[in-house]
């Protein structure tokens, strides 16, 4: 039987996809470096991608956990998905190159996957493909097949690039862009997942996977975050309040999901960490200002806040985390990021855990301001904006700036959770 190796795209140069093993299904998934013993810091990513409810790998193909060995680092994003995606369906074909196996293609990969199996465009194609050039050369030297899958909106980013590299023998090379992992597979014939009844996502038929939603809104994201440092027990409620309703808020092209990882009852966070207990992993959609459900502080191991753009063009954003009180007397500022591009369909992760031990009642906000990247003049005054407040050290005259920047253009959407002992 004819294998495939996969190779998955990255600024450093490509990293292969080494192995895939099935792990029992009360461990967390990883990702490993060259078989040994050391745990790649996207691994909660992966498992998140692999585990029910949020993952499409068991969803698809049934089993909850694997470890994945690749060649090199993969430092962060989620670009590698495509071609996770891919290799496990190669190894539940028993089709996928294990490291010292033989092949006669490869699978060169970059590209987002969604619950619905739809793909994300992805950052950095050009140079992600450039850097895999030598590699290119030395698969056609040999003869080997070479197939290039991108999501349908990278395409004509990376059809230039390829028409760019001059290879020795480009008619060894194949295209795809896809705007679905089923058109991918379809391309590469491999088999569509069995559809179990009992899965939590909906896979897309053929119509489906070819309609092209088209958003009429192009903005560029700024993040504010803001935590408050008091706790120990506690239980939390989430709300997402619109910023302003003068700022069009609801028809930005901007989406946000919960991720949460809890210890089971009876169970604590050690235990998950240290693969003892199987923790429970949720992702919720953010909408509307209506509560979360109702945790325990110290069974809360992991929460993080994934922002997507949902826009046609790229968007730019910057990220401040604050801390407070309920009462407002203990506010304070600090900087996470600033001016982070986020291509088209591309998302955005961010850290979301409070302090693990509190003392009083505590909130936790969230200020998404966005704009279009291609405006510069609007993005060096965000910029501005950004810089006077990180420097900020009331709550008032945080508010003051948010309605400044809606009056200039910029829009703004406000995540809020709270926190109570």
């Amino acid at each position: 039987m004819s294998k495939t190796a996969v190779f998955i795209a990255t600024t450093e140069g490509p990293t292969r996809l080494q192995r895939i093993t099935a792990e029992a299904p009360d461990v967390r998934s990883v990702i490993c470096l060259g078989g040994r013993a050391m745990v790649m810091p996207i691994s909660p990513d992966y498992d998140t991608f692999v585990r029910r409810p949020t993952g499409i790998i068991e969803a698809c193909y049934g089993h909850s956990a694997y470890r994945m060995d690749i060649s090199d680092p993969i430092g962060s994003g989620l670009s590698w998905q495509l071609g996770a995606f891919l290799g496990h369906a190669l190894a539940n074909e028993r089709r996928l190159a294990a490291n010292n196996d033989g092949y006669n293609r490869i699978v060169w990969a970059s590209g987002e996957v969604n619950c619905d199996l739809t793909l994300h465009s992805v950052n950095d194609i050009r140079q992600k493909l450039q850097r895999s050039r030598d590699l290119f050369d030395d698969l056609i030297a040999d003869g080997t097949e070479i197939v290039i899958a991108v999501p349908g909106a990278n395409r004509a980013d990376a059809e230039a690039v390829i028409s760019e590299l001059t290879l020795s023998s480009p008619g060894k090379l194949k295209f795809i862009a896809a705007e679905s992992a089923l058109e991918a597979l379809a391309a590469l014939r491999l088999k569509k997942p069995r559809k179990r009844a009992n899965l939590p996502i909906k896979l897309p038929n053929k119509k489906t996977t070819r309609r092209i939603k088209k958003l009429s809104a192009v903005a560029s994201v700024t993040v504010l975050a803001t935590a408050a440092l008091l706790g120990a027990s506690s239980t939390i409620k989430d709300s997402v309040v619109a910023a302003a309703k003068t700022t069009g808020l609801l028809k930005m092209p901007i989406s946000a999901v919960v991720l949460e990882t809890l210890a089971p009852a009876g169970g604590n966070c050690a235990e998950v960490h240290f693969d003892i207990v199987a923790p429970q992993i949720s992702e919720k959609n953010i909408s509307g200002p209506r509560p979360a459900k109702t945790i325990n502080l110290h069974r809360l191991c992991d929460i993080r806040y994934r922002i997507t753009n949902g826009a046609n063009g790229g968007q730019k954003f910057w990220i401040l985390a604050t801390r407070d009180n309920l009462s407002g007397t203990a506010f304070r500022t600090r900087a996470v990021a600033a001016g982070q591009g986020v291509a088209a369909k591309q998302t955005y992760t961010i850290d979301a855990r409070p302090p693990r031990r509190l003392t009083s009642a505590l909130q936790q906000s969230h200020l998404v301001f966005a704009i279009a990247s291609e405006d510069a003049a609007l993005a060096k005054h965000t910029a501005a904006l950004f810089a006077k407040a990180r420097s900020i050290q009331k709550k008032s005259q945080l508010n003051q700036l948010v309605r400044r920047a809606k009056a200039e253009g910029v829009k703004v959407l406000k995540i809020a959770r709270h926190f109570y002992p």
